[in-house]
């Protein structure tokens, strides 16, 4: 959809939805000292930190060994900190529907998001969105943790479907100007199939 200007550490990274917060706190708050530490590949064949054994490194396949694919991390990784320094920002938090299982899911997540806030003085606003396929018929713990979200100051969590037989993982592009929308991200749609952040 054309509205990623810049790269940052975590894009494309594969994490527990419910720990991935986790992880970018954990990084905030130790200036990125132990992303890239102590690498190894976990069972799933994907390279991982051993300080953050939930989160792959999916798109990653040179880390261990290749000090240029590092450094590109660490360069994002400084940007990162930089950036969110300076400037007041949205952050867009995806969460697989499966990953929620239970109450203690969702306590475990609401005291990520409140931690997230407090690192960061509330000066930034999170959106989370819960990924669910359209075959997704039992809300009860998606709802919950949702409503709980939404009580938190600075945050906007929504679930949404994504009609992934015909589209893909990833559903159709053209709904996330909708999704966008209920998230109350500001869209600029032109008559060019292109979306840009406003």
């Amino acid at each position: 959809m054309k509205f990623r200007t810049i790269s940052f550490p975590f894009d494309w990274l594969f994490s527990n939805s419910i720990k991935g917060l986790k992880l970018v706190n954990e990084n905030i708050k130790h200036n990125f000292q132990f992303f890239l530490a102590d690498l190894e590949i976990n069972e799933r064949n994907y390279i991982i930190s051993k300080h953050y054994p939930y989160t792959e490194f999916f798109h990653e396949k040179n880390l261990i060994e290749n000090e240029s694919d590092r450094s590109r991390l660490k360069n994002r990784a400084n940007k990162f900190l930089n950036y969110i320094d300076k400037n007041s920002c949205t952050f867009l938090y995806v969460i697989n529907h499966d990953h929620i299982k239970n109450e203690d899911d969702i306590n475990e997540f609401i005291l990520y998001i409140n931690e997230f806030h407090q690192l960061t003085n509330y000066n930034h606003s999170l959106k989370i969105y819960v990924k669910c396929p359209t075959n997704v018929s039992e809300f009860q713990f998606i709802d919950q943790l949702i409503t709980k979200s939404n009580n938190i100051k600075n945050t906007k969590a929504v679930h949404y479907y994504l009609d992934t037989i015909k589209y893909g993982m990833w559903g159709n592009p053209k709904d996330y100007v909708h999704l966008l929308k209920s998230l109350d991200i500001k869209v600029k749609q032109s008559i060019v199939p292109e979306i840009l952040l406003k």
